[in-house]
């Protein structure tokens, strides 16, 4: 128990969903709890008693790290405006799919699987009588208001966790969970529901552009980030012979031209400078927005020089030895005065011949035609 209370504030903050219970909530509770057992019994002669309802905030991020590989994720949308999703964990699809193949739901625990397009037609009849039964009694009872899935509909098919990614739009998230306990209590499972919180999440208007539409996805896709110290040049042979534990020298000044690359080493997006924070090695950097790139500085083998390369790797081709890129070198000379002309011009005629009073080529005799090839037996 002790180490239950030590962890608590712990498992707090890996969770991202907080409980958010509303004015309404309350309502919407009595009245799924009398519904949706009614609606079980009536359809599969299930019972179905709810456990628990609960409400819950979460963000995009949250909402995917929640879902399971062995979760049901169907695509629900309210006037292909609004798009969210209704998640049956593998429990409650397990006892859903038993009670109407085998009669009964038994006490075995579930075969963890992913699901497929089958399970989604097996389970919909029930799953979309509970939702549109749920925005009717809501309507009459004069709670629609409260009810964070009215008049939405279950699209067929199931997503995987990658489409459901590509599908939701960056935004905060209401959430609704009901766990039940199927058959007396041989399966305990949950259905929840995930709607974009009012005026966020909603699916992006035709009007826009494909560009407008698809950056609020790019925007929160993952980007992996190299930080590069240093790129050595070494020999085929030197190489050849590393071993554990050699020390490899680079240059004191390596330490402040740390290079940040995106997609590898031919995008370059920042420089900065090695340091440490809180004991960790860190890299603060050093690069303003807007500040064009220069290549980096390495250490040449045996040498101790330094050999500019480009930021796409390998020696630079066109920069001098300082450094600078034959452009920035040809305009540092602006301005300087031009060079006189070499007296007398140059002779480029071979040594011990005069450049004047050769003779012409004469003109050379047609070469004679072919003869014409024998004919060949054929045979």
């Amino acid at each position: 128990m002790a180490d239950g209370k030590r962890n608590a504030p712990l498992r707090g903050r890996v969770v991202s969903a907080r409980p958010v219970r509303l004015a309404g909530d309350g309502d919407i509770e009595k009245m799924l709890r009398v519904e949706f057992p009614r609606i079980a019994d009536q359809l599969l002669a299930l019972e179905a008693d709810i456990q628990a309802v609960a409400f819950e905030a979460t963000d995009k991020a949250g909402l995917v790290s929640r879902l399971s590989e062995t979760d049901l994720v169907c695509l629900i949308d309210r006037q292909d405006a609004d798009t969210g999703l209704m998640v049956v964990d593998c429990a409650m699809l397990a006892g859903l799919i038993e009670v109407q193949t085998l009669g009964q739901i038994s006490n075995a625990p579930p075969k963890e699987r992913v699901p497929t397009r089958t399970d989604a037609v097996i389970v919909s009849e029930i799953l979309d009588q509970w939702l549109l039964a749920a925005s009717k009694i809501a309507r009459e009872q004069d709670v629609a208001e409260s009810l964070i899935i009215l008049d939405y509909e279950r699209q067929p098919g199931a997503l995987g966790l990658r489409a459901v990614e590509l599908t939701l739009d960056p935004g905060d998230y209401r959430s609704l969970r009901v766990t039940f306990a199927l058959g007396g209590g041989a399966k305990i499972g949950a259905l929840t529901y995930f709607v974009p919180k009012s005026g966020d999440g909603a699916r992006i208007g035709d009007q826009q552009s494909l560009g407008d539409q698809l950056q609020p996805h790019l925007l929160t896709a993952p980007v992996e980030l190299d930080v590069t110290l240093t790129r050595l040049v070494r020999p085929l042979d030197k190489v050849m012979q590393f071993e554990v534990g050699q020390v490899l020298p680079i240059l004191p000044e390596d330490l402040t031209r740390v290079q940040v690359e995106a997609f590898g080493q031919d995008n370059p997006i920042a420089t900065g400078r090695l340091g440490q924070v809180n004991g960790f090695r860190a890299v603060r950097l050093t690069q303003k927005e807007g500040e064009e790139f220069v290549g980096q500085t390495v250490v040449q083998a045996g040498a101790g020089l330094g050999v500019p390369i480009s930021p796409k790797g390998g020696h630079n081709i066109d920069a001098t030895p300082n450094g600078l890129s034959v452009d920035e070198a040809a305009g540092s000379v602006e301005g300087a005065p031009d060079l006189p002309d070499l007296p007398g011009g140059l002779d480029l005629s071979p040594p011990g011949i005069e450049p004047e009073g050769l003779p012409d080529l004469p003109e050379l005799p047609d070469l004679p035609d072919l003869p014409d090839l024998p004919n060949l037996p054929v045979g």
